[in-house]
């Protein structure tokens, strides 16, 4: 029975080192390119805890005293008031105060609305701002 010896020569573990080697740095700066070629996107999230203002409802019949309710329905119309033109447009005056205002176009308050989303944690009154 004869041996065969599978070890590759000096000369082939070198060629094939370097042939590894250079698909590995090809691979590496094309993955780089790649990234770095790509626009800048920066993103931020926060959580606010909103509790409604308690709503006040005209006595029904002739109760003694007003019903008082804090429902659902009030707690989204406040999270619809984080975004809406006016609160936006005060921000953007506030900024343009401090003189730290980018560039957003034409309509500066829509391109706000279009970058800001306000979505309510279910079951809390908890708002995810992003």
């Amino acid at each position: 029975m004869t041996w065969v010896d599978f070890r590759p020569s000096p000369r082939n573990a070198r060629r094939r080192t370097l042939v590894l080697l250079c698909a590995f740095v090809l691979a590496l700066v094309g993955s780089l390119l790649y990234v770095y070629s790509r626009p800048a996107e920066y993103r931020s999230v926060g959580r606010l805890k909103i509790v409604p203002a308690a709503v006040v409802m005209p006595p029904v019949e002739a109760k003694n005293a007003p019903m008082v309710t804090s429902d659902a329905a009030s707690f989204l119309t406040e999270v619809q008031i984080l975004t809406s033109r006016p609160l936006l447009q005060n921000v953007l005056d506030r900024l343009k105060q401090n003189g730290a205002i980018p560039d957003l176009g034409g309509d500066p308050v829509a391109e706000l609305q279009h970058m800001l989303h306000a979505e309510p944690i279910a079951g809390t009154q908890v708002v995810q701002l992003s």
